[in-house]
């Protein structure tokens, strides 16, 4: 508040618990996409497993979590 960030203490909790929300909401799009690669892995026949290479997961979850971001950002645009 001392900056002028803020205008007011309540600001500056609504502030706080809207980074809350939007780290939970992170959290939750990492753990939903590790969990349907589990889920994928597990349903595929042993046949058909294939090794991933170091850091493919992290390129997919980064493609999820861009989708929903621009998902996200359209929601805000209504």
């Amino acid at each position: 508040m001392e900056r002028g960030e803020f205008a007011s203490v309540s600001a500056v909790v609504a502030a706080g618990i809207q980074r809350l929300r939007d780290e939970e909401a992170e959290r939750k799009v990492i753990l939903e996409a590790m969990a349907e690669e589990v889920r994928r892995r597990a349903e595929a026949p042993d046949e058909e497993f294939v090794e991933h290479a170091p850091g493919d997961f992290a390129r997919i979850l980064e493609g999820v979590m861009a989708m929903r971001l621009i998902f996200c950002s359209s929601l805000s645009l209504l």
